[in-house]
């Protein structure tokens, strides 16, 4: 009789720690979507207003560049500088984009938490 109920405690607490591991992986899993969903959003936020403040830029520069080349040839070396920046993306894209957007979505999903504490 008495083995019957240590082994029916100790189910009960098998089924317990099933249960707490079960809600841990969930409460892991929702942290690491919080963290991937708050990357993205900032950094489209800081795409938007690094776009904007190019855009500002850059027609100022036409502005002082009119004076001296006219509005064509202002124009004509902003368009320029705008397709080298955009080669020069293509180009490095791998260092300057994939690579640090591979580090974020891997450090949000495969970090361990536990390891961190200790």
């Amino acid at each position: 009789m008495e083995e019957q109920s240590s082994t029916e405690a100790l189910i009960t607490e098998l089924k317990h720690y099933i249960d707490l591991r079960l809600q841990h992986l969930k409460i892991l899993g929702t942290e690491k979507i919080v963290y991937i969903i708050a990357a993205v959003v900032f950094m489209a936020i800081t795409l938007i207003f690094g776009i904007m403040a190019i855009c500002y830029f850059s027609l100022s520069l036409v502005h002082l560049l009119r004076i001296y080349v006219g509005t064509i040839g202002a124009y004509s070396i902003m368009g320029a500088a705008a397709l080298i920046i955009v080669v020069l993306t293509y180009v490095w894209r791998k260092q300057w984009l994939l690579n640090p957007i591979t580090r974020v979505l891997a450090r949000g999903i495969l970090d361990d938490d536990d390891q961190a504490e200790k």
